[in-house]
């Protein structure tokens, strides 16, 4: 269905398309702080819309491109609002439009930071004055809690820099936190310490366990995965026989099929083949027994597309 056009849309987008008008326009209506900024001598109409075309009687917009005093480059994005009753969350709509801006630049332009985006809204309702905050952050329940947040730089929780001996204090999560960290050292042995410390205080379960040492084997980059596991063995009773039962899945399953594979194709090849028919044989017995989807890839290894194929053969 064609989206109906505004007669406001035509008479406005015809005026704000010339330069002269434009620059005049924004002349008079950009904040100080921002038109100082502004080269307007730069200034040219972008042939692309952000609007969406289901509200195109309601909103349309204008797009301009132009140079900043300091060389980047930056748009001006004017909504004109054509409706009689404004909207509450007007402001929210324009960030979807600059967002739609610098995806768009984005797209073109991986390695390079965004341009700045300068949304006005254009308004001659009927309802007058213009009845609502411009403020984004007045869009949302709690402003104050939503400046706190979207204001200031998002958190960040950098794995590799909190020392090992606070990751220990993180309760149910510092297993997840511990081997995340130390996933690339050569020889994980130097941590069961510390993992065994977490398996004797209750923190995971059976499911997240075996999830644990699946990542480990298959992930890690440990060069005696044998010599980890009678290591862990020993510090953790508890999980002896769960230990052992994997221990013994995975040499029976993968090193035993992936050598009698490499007698016949070349001991490399053969050991990725086995390592890779274990992996499925896992993730089947874990599916099976109800583990979650993702859990399993994230486990194991494997492609979205294994891990569908093997509910579709369980289903």
């Amino acid at each position: 269905m064609k989206a109906i056009i505004s007669p406001h849309d035509a008479f406005c987008k015809k005026f704000l398309g010339n330069l002269e008008v434009a620059r005049d326009f924004l002349k008079t209506h950009l904040p100080p702080a921002i038109l100082e900024k502004c080269d307007l001598s730069t200034l040219k109409v972008e042939d692309c819309s952000f609007v969406d075309e289901n509200l195109r009687q309601y909103f349309s917009d204008i797009v301009y491109s132009m140079q900043m005093n300091d060389g980047s480059k930056a748009y001006i994005q004017c909504i004109i609002e054509h409706q009689s009753n404004p909207q509450l969350l007007m402001t929210f709509r324009e960030l979807r439009y600059c967002v739609g801006i610098w995806q768009k630049y984005f797209d073109k332009n991986p390695n390079e930071k965004l341009p700045i985006v300068v949304p006005i809204l254009f308004y001659h309702g009927k309802r007058r004055p213009y009845p609502y905050s411009r403020d984004l952050m007045d869009c949302f329940v709690d402003p104050e809690l939503a400046r706190e947040i979207y204001t200031k730089p998002f958190p960040l929780v950098d794995i590799s820099v909190i020392p090992d001996e606070e990751i220990m204090t993180h309760g149910h999560v510092a297993l997840m936190e511990l081997v995340q960290k130390h996933i690339y050292m050569r020889d994980m042995i130097n941590i069961v310490g510390p993992i065994a410390e977490l398996l004797n205080k209750g923190y995971t379960n059976r499911e997240l366990f075996h999830a644990l040492l699946y990542y480990i084997t298959y992930q890690g980059e440990t060069k005696n995965t044998e010599k980890f596991f009678k290591a862990l063995v020993d510090q953790t009773p508890t999980y002896r026989e769960d230990i052992m039962t994997i221990a013994q899945q995975l040499e029976k399953r993968g090193e035993k099929r992936g050598i009698e594979q490499g007698m016949q194709q070349g001991m490399q090849q053969g050991m990725q083949q086995g390592r890779q028919e274990t992996k499925l044989e896992i993730a089947k017995q874990l599916l099976k027994s109800g583990v979650d989807g993702a859990l399993v890839k994230a486990s194991t290894g494997l492609s979205d597309q294994d891990i569908k194929d093997i509910e579709v053969l369980l289903h």
